[in-house]
């Protein structure tokens, strides 16, 4: 009984110095562990300016199909307002008690909008995140649009939105006399990549 005893825990102890000598025969040289982190560095280094552009460009056009929603909701509201006309502005108060229109020269965008008629305010939209900058060109009035009872604004028009990815990269939303939004592409030939605004112009972002 008692050299039974004796022999398993000769044998247990074997064991456990055998597993002991396993650990380290399979374990990580310095070298190789230096290896291992220098691969790493360099596949984050590969990553992750990769996943910012993606970030960019979908803020984007994310931003871009919220002010394709803001000139079709103010479109139909136009034909609802009881004189006719419904107001899409650039505001640099939105968080005051009675928001109201920047200056008619005012084409920024960034710090919020809003939308209103005679029967009062419509809606408010927040500013622009991160560095997204959104600017308007071509309408009668800057920083200021006026569709009529059938959803046409005064003159035609174009948002741009851009962002670190610059001119290449950039969205914009063209609004025809009758209203109408759609995505700007590139009408140049041959494409230099960047998209076109109403007249057929390259868009231009604002200079950093």
């Amino acid at each position: 009984m008692d050299s039974s005893n004796g022999l398993n825990k000769k044998n247990v102890r074997e064991l456990v110095r055998e597993q002991s000598q396993r650990k380290g025969v399979s374990g990580f040289t310095l070298l190789e562990l230096m290896v291992v982190v220098a691969i790493l560095g360099i596949a984050a280094a590969i990553a992750v300016p990769s996943f910012k552009s993606t970030v960019s460009r979908n803020q984007l056009i994310s931003h871009a199909q919220e002010v394709a929603g803001i000139i079709a909701y103010a479109r139909s509201e136009a034909s609802k307002a009881s004189n006719g006309s419904v107001t899409l502005c650039t505001s640099n108060d939105i968080n005051a008690e009675t928001p109201s229109c920047s200056g008619e020269n005012e084409n920024t965008w960034d710090a919020g909008w809003i939308v209103f008629s005679g029967d009062g305010l419509l809606r408010v939209g927040q500013a622009s995140t991160g560095n997204l900058t959104i600017r308007s060109s071509g309408f009668a009035r800057d920083g200021q649009i006026v569709f009529d009872n059938t959803g046409a604004p005064e003159a035609s028009g174009t948002f741009t939105l851009c962002n670190d990815l610059g001119e290449s990269q950039a969205k914009a939303i063209v609004v025809s006399v009758a209203g109408q939004s759609r995505l700007a592409v590139d009408e140049d030939t041959p494409a230099d990549q960047i998209v076109n605004d109403q007249v057929g112009g390259n868009v231009q972002c604002p200079s950093v």
